[in-house]
């Protein structure tokens, strides 16, 4: 263990007398786990969102199949991927034939997929900041980059053959869906960058109001699956009903309930989301911290460390009646865990409670974004 922390030391003053080595170190971190964070939801989407349903065995079994199946074929997404799901629809609702083809229908999906993020693109730079926004749009030029590249278009292709496992059982779909796109944000968030989409303005709005980004994202993904189910009741092509014939290319109307049932579906996909990111995702989460110390410069060790004030208030021990100090200071998730190793380096018989904040009224500090 020592020589681990004696190496991590020699790592940190190394990159302290090189700048230069540890901005491209940086920044060569936040490339990769964006990468990572792109190829997760490309992955989580084509498996499990949007699967190529025509080329899975279990679909072909249900074609060849004399029985009566009701197929939830194409979940409703969220963010920027369902607002590409809403114009590829209305695609479909105006008769485009080019779409009956997979392949062209998820090549203009991912396109789609890009353009949509432009807007936002625009918000980013002009109000939070450009390296946020270099970094969002990384996220989601990979994001469509693997969705165009990442091979579905046999039977025999990795993505199918893990969406067949669970084509016929949407709560799982919902589950893993909700799993990778919720690790998808959360590690873009991880780098003060977003994934694009609705999460930029989840983001924009979490910052503005110090408050956890998971609620925003799911007030305005409602909108948007709304706004699906209704296109796709008209164009259809999402479910088909009990009782009709399966054909990979057909396009028929769905029936308002299984629309309602598909709004549903995506519902809990949605809150299950937020959850995952809400969960993993530290950056606007507060705690409270009351250490109760004899060591009047304990404070001043806090404060040398932690970018955050305190408020100190006298106070006596009630079994010992020695003179006491009761620090009393909010700091971020992330960093109560240092303030608790200052402070039992300082005074190992300090007493502290931790406990988490719902939200926070006054000035407090944070990292500006760049």
């Amino acid at each position: 263990m020592n020589r681990i922390v004696r190496f991590k030391r020699k790592v940190v003053n190394y990159l302290f007398d090189h700048p230069t080595q540890k901005k491209v170190l940086k920044h060569s971190y936040y490339i990769i786990v964006t990468i990572i964070s792109a190829f997760i939801f490309s992955v989580g989407f084509k498996a499990f969102i949007g699967p190529n349903y025509a080329e899975l065995p279990k679909y072909q079994s249900l074609i060849s199949s004399e029985e009566n199946f009701t197929v939830l074929c194409t979940l409703a997404s969220c963010g920027g991927s369902g607002i590409s799901q809403i114009i590829c629809k209305i695609f479909e609702l105006a008769g485009w034939q080019w779409l009956v083809n997979p392949t062209n229908r998820e090549i203009l999906f991912w396109i789609i997929y890009f353009c949509v993020n432009v807007p936002l693109f625009i918000l980013g730079i002009t109000r939070i900041g450009k390296k946020f926004t270099i970094y969002s749009i990384l996220n989601v030029g990979f994001v469509s980059l693997f969705g165009i590249l990442l091979p579905n278009s046999k039977s025999t292709d990795f993505i199918n053959q893990i969406a067949n496992y669970v084509f016929e059982e949407p709560i799982a779909r919902i589950v893993f869906a909700s799993l990778t796109t919720g690790t998808s944000s959360s590690l873009a968030y991880l780098i003060d960058s977003t994934a694009g989409g609705i999460d930029i303005l989840a983001f924009y709005f979490g910052e503005r109001k110090s408050k956890q980004v998971g609620g925003y994202t799911a007030g305005l993904n409602f909108i948007v699956i709304t706004i699906f189910c209704i296109v796709s009741t008209i164009s259809g092509g999402i479910i088909k009903p009990h009782g009709a014939t399966l054909n990979p290319n057909d396009i028929s109307a769905i029936e308002p309930a299984l629309a309602v049932i598909m709004f549903l579906y995506t519902g809990l996909y949605m809150v299950l989301t937020s959850l995952v990111v809400n969960v993993i995702n530290v950056f606007n989460k507060k705690e409270c911290l009351q250490i109760i110390t004899s060591n009047i410069n304990l404070s001043q060790a806090i404060l040398a460390n932690i970018p955050h004030g305190c408020t100190i208030i006298d106070a006596k021990g009630g079994y010992s009646e020695e003179k006491k100090y009761l620090i009393y200071m909010t700091v971020r998730k992330n960093e109560a865990k240092k303030v608790i190793y200052i402070c039992k380096k300082a005074d190992p018989n300090c007493f502290i409670n931790e406990f988490p904040l719902n939200q926070i009224h006054g000035k407090f500090f944070r990292k500006p974004i760049e």
